[in-house]
């Protein structure tokens, strides 16, 4: 059988949009396809109706920012406006916006506070069920895999390990994001749920407080986070359209 999909690029970060609705096993196999035959795409993110409402599932039932940025491009049809849909990993409806320049931004449903920090062994936020890491130096895939070894992954959606370091006046972030349901650890070119865990370090931790905290990603592009209401913003391109054949 052979499934089409959309490549969208949010910040850099290379996100598969595939539409329809399929079980679990059906989901893994187009995934691990995709992974097998594009080197470019990071991760994989499904669209489909149910009862009149639109939702996106990502491929390992996380909460994705940079996925519901490149979702909302996608339902917009590469054009400005707003949309809304239900995303895995929360009960709440996300609402996402395209401006004129093609920035695209979500507001968060509800707005991450200390309650849900932990301090050990580092600083780290659970974030709609996935687990965020914040450490201030820049890692490696060395670091970053023995790090997560010595933690406990399997009852999370996601474990991000975000690396980080303020140089001037940028913030630099090296993200690495493991999905035990697809057991895909890769060091991101754009996170912006890592980036929301390290502007929360700062503004909660550090008491930094800015306005917008911008955090540059290994793509050299920006991701901007706003609090009060938490909005997370930046680019976003639409990179091609590709097809998979998959025997399900």
């Amino acid at each position: 059988m052979k499934f089409s999909y959309q490549l969208i690029s949010a910040s850099g970060n290379p996100t598969a949009i595939v539409y329809g609705q399929f079980l679990p096993s059906q989901k893994n196999k187009i995934t691990s396809a995709i992974f097998a035959r594009n080197k470019l795409v990071e991760q994989v993110g499904f669209i489909y109706q149910k009862s009149g409402q639109v939702y996106f599932d990502m491929m390992g039932g996380e909460f994705c920012v940079n996925g519901c940025r490149s979702a909302a491009f996608s339902l917009l049809k590469f054009k400005p406006g707003i949309t809304s849909f239900k995303a895995s990993g929360t009960a709440k409806t996300i609402t996402a916006q395209i401006s004129t320049d093609f920035q695209s931004s979500i507001k968060l449903p509800c707005s991450p506070v200390p309650k849900n920090f932990s301090y050990q062994p580092f600083f780290s936020i659970t974030l709609f069920g996935s687990k965020i890491f914040v450490i201030p130096k820049l890692g490696n895939q060395i670091l970053a895999t023995r790090i997560l070894n010595s933690l406990s992954c399997e009852k999370y959606p996601g474990i991000g390990i975000m690396f980080f370091r303020a140089c001037q006046s940028e913030i630099l972030l090296n993200p690495y994001f493991y999905v035990p349901q697809t057991k895909t650890f890769i060091n991101e070119t754009a996170c912006g749920s890592g980036s929301l865990a390290v502007a929360l370090y700062l503004k909660y931790f550090k008491n930094i407080s800015q306005s917008i905290y911008s955090i540059r990603q290994p793509s050299g592009l920006l991701i901007n986070i706003k609090f009060g209401p938490t909005t997370i913003e930046g680019p976003t391109r639409f990179l091609g359209n590709y097809n998979v054949t998959i025997n399900l």
